[in-house]
């Protein structure tokens, strides 16, 4: 039976309070949050905590004791973005939980001493308050900036100069040398074998490494502030930012010298001048003269317009037009025009056509690409798409859907097994479909109460006949009677619709494949874009888009994404179109009237223009619902996320989306 090491006699260093199973416990913690594979060892974080107790006494014995020795770090090479490797060096999960405890050791007894300019790695600090203190630098008149950005920062750090560093602070000796340890990391070779210690550099992968880094670029931060310039950095990504391009100029010079003297070198392909007048990228933020999203003047045309007020038929009292600086869950790129091709130069997407350029917006802006017509993407253009995760929606001018270009591979296994195994499970369905065609019927009667009242007509019968069908359709005996229910109400609703819609607009109700009259035309490309909006949230959540509860599995129909958007056809496209009708902007006469049955009516490119237009403005619109003040599309966002937990917790009730 083998012993541990006891403590040599000579040391009389009393344990610290640091070494204790609370604290490494609650390092743990942190670790698990931060997930992460197995290191050299191959142990997982599960196995580590199936038998925590253990295994964190015996740590905490060994850290006490000095026997502790890190296992070496699995060595994993990451593809960068824009090309080349990264190595992550990944400690065992032990090595880790040790690395964490004294990461947040060190980062409180260094909390004191860091200045304004630092924000990455510290409490109460993170992107946004440091792109907070830029904008504030702006608004006080400092306009450009250099761009600074360290060349290789993480492989270049000195340890001499970093040990120097701790030597200087009120450590206890034995957390001294064992964050020297820390830095000092034994690296595995590709047979996970002890090949290699780390002579220079922090480990990209170890919790200490982000505390040391800033410790390293104290005296960076400290050389700017006695220099009167304004800095403001995470980690090694920082800008200076000064009141003329000249100071700028300066200023990036003085940066060199200052990195210089601590061991470190500019990245001169990276780093340069920069206003924002002209905007700049820093911190995965476009950074303009307007805000920390805006962009250069003239770009305002590049998507569709997000702010102003909403002015509606029958205005929803508890909804607000998005406000200045408002960000669209969804930020869509429409390419509307015939002819027209997208390419990419920089970090910005153009659209041209014939030589001329249409529009510019910073790829950064854009989240998702609606294609209508006959528009080319260039090969660069799409590979950008795909490096970003940007989904390319393929559609026909009319709106008939042809597939999607998604680099999206998020989709949960487990998720989807669930989402299988209802599909043969019709109780469990029809309790999740339920409240999706109650939620949307009631959405529909709440509108149509409005549209009432705006129009000061009486609509007391089908208001009355749309209150039951929501009442008969959450105590549903089966999803045909569910289904037949959704038919009846809404050739009730629609009925209604024909006692206040002018004669000149010819509606006799809902009709599509294809629609003949401009309402309905309106519509179904209303309705289209909505779907492809959820069909863009469901797909990156992870769920299996054809597998929904209410439409059948069938090929090439996202079934789960007609589904979701139910509850949110009255009061986003049907909102929209009455308002277009009534306000006067549209008049029959801006649609192409089929000639011989069959054929569709078809909107004027104008016209398409203008209702994409007012749609945007709508799904950016906020609404309250549940105590909370969201736009439409994050609670289209909060109803995927809500069924997919209906899904993982049987029996968790599904509560629709409910306007007032």
């Amino acid at each position: 039976m083998s012993t541990l090491p006891t403590p040599s006699s000579t040391d009389q260093d009393s344990p610290p309070p640091f070494w204790t199973l609370a604290r490494l416990a609650e390092a743990l913690e942190h670790v698990s949050a931060r997930q992460g594979g197995a290191g050299a060892d191959e142990q997982t974080l599960a196995e580590f905590a199936a038998d925590a107790e253990a295994q964190l006494g015996l740590l905490a014995l060994q850290l006490t004791q000095g026997s502790y020795r890190p296992a070496p770090a699995r060595l994993i090479p990451v593809a960068k973005p824009g090309g080349g490797v990264r190595e992550l060096l990944l400690p065992a999960v032990r090595d880790r939980i040790v690395q964490s405890a004294l990461a947040r050791y060190l980062a409180d007894l260094l909390e004191p001493d860091f200045g304004e300019a630092s924000h990455a790695y510290r409490p109460g600090h993170s992107v946004a308050t440091a792109l907070h203190r830029l904008q504030a630098l702006r608004d006080g008149g400092l306009v450009f900036v250099a761009v600074c950005d360290i060349h290789h920062f993480f492989d270049s750090v000195d340890h001499r100069r970093l040990f120097s560093l701790l030597d200087d602070l009120p450590l206890e000796r034995r957390l001294r040398e064992q964050m020297k340890t820390c830095v000092r990391i034994e690296v595995a070779d590709v047979q996970g074998q002890g090949a290699w210690s780390l002579a220079r550099g922090l480990a990209q992968g170890s919790p200490l490494s982000p505390v040391l880094a800033n410790l390293f670029l104290m005296a960076f931060d400290a050389a700017c502030a006695r220099a009167g310039l304004a800095l403001v950095r995470y980690a090694d990504d920082c800008v200076l930012a000064c009141a003329s391009e000249t100071e700028a100029q300066s200023a990036l010079a003085f940066a060199a010298d200052a990195l210089e003297n601590i061991g470190l070198a500019l990245n001169t392909r990276k780093s340069r001048l920069a206003s924002f007048a002209e905007g700049f990228e820093f911190l995965g933020a476009f950074c303009g003269a307007e805000g920390m999203l805006g962009g250069r003047p003239g770009e305002a045309a590049c998507l569709p317009p997000t702010t102003g007020p909403v002015h509606e038929a029958a205005a929803a009292d508890d909804e607000r037009p998005p406000s200045h600086g408002h960000r669209p869950r969804l930020r869509t790129l429409y390419l509307l025009e015939n002819g027209a091709v997208l390419n990419k130069e920089g970090e910005r997407f153009i659209v041209a056509r014939h030589g001329e350029v249409l529009l510019q917006v910073p790829m950064m802006r854009i989240d998702q690409i609606m294609v209508f017509g006959n528009v080319q993407i260039t090969t660069p253009a799409l590979h950008e798409c795909l490096e970003r995760g940007i989904p390319v929606m393929l559609l026909s001018g009319r709106g008939r859907f042809f597939g999607v270009i998604d680099p999206l591979d998020a989709r949960s296994v487990p998720l989807q097994r669930a989402q299988f195994a209802l599909e043969s499970d019709e109780p469990a369905r029809l309790a999740l479909a339920r409240p999706l065609i109650a939620g949307k019927i009631l959405n529909c009667r709440t509108f149509l109460g409005r549209l009432a009242r705006a129009r000061q007509t009486n609509m007391d019968a089908p208001l009355a006949a749309l209150k039951s069908a929501a009442q008969a359709a959450g105590q549903a005996a089966d999803l045909e009677i569910l289904r037949g229910i959704e038919g009846a109400a809404a050739r009730t609703y629609f009925a209604a619709w024909q006692t206040v819609l002018p004669a000149k607009w010819q509606f006799t109700g809902r009709n599509r494949q294809p629609p003949t009259d401009p309402v309905n035309a309106l519509l179904s490309y209303g309705y289209t874009i909505v779907f492809y909006n959820v069909l863009a949230l469901v797909r990156a959540r992870g769920l299996n888009t054809h597998v929904g509860v209410l439409h059948d599995v069938r090929p090439g129909h996202p079934a789960l994404a007609s589904d979701l958007m139910e509850e949110f056809r009255a009061p986003v496209v049907d909102a929209v179109v009455m308002h277009l009708v009534f306000d006067g902007k549209l008049q029959p006469g801006d649609f192409s009237w089929p000639e011989t049955p069959g054929q569709p009516c078809l909107m004027a490119d104008g016209s398409r223009k203008h209702f994409i237009h007012l749609l945007e403005q709508k799904l950016n619109t906020t609404v309250s619902h549940a105590g909370q003040r969201l736009d439409y599309r994050r609670w289209m966002d909060m109803q995927v996320l809500q069924y997919a937990a209906a899904l993982r917790t049987p029996g968790l009730p599904y509560v629709p989306f409910a306007i007032r």
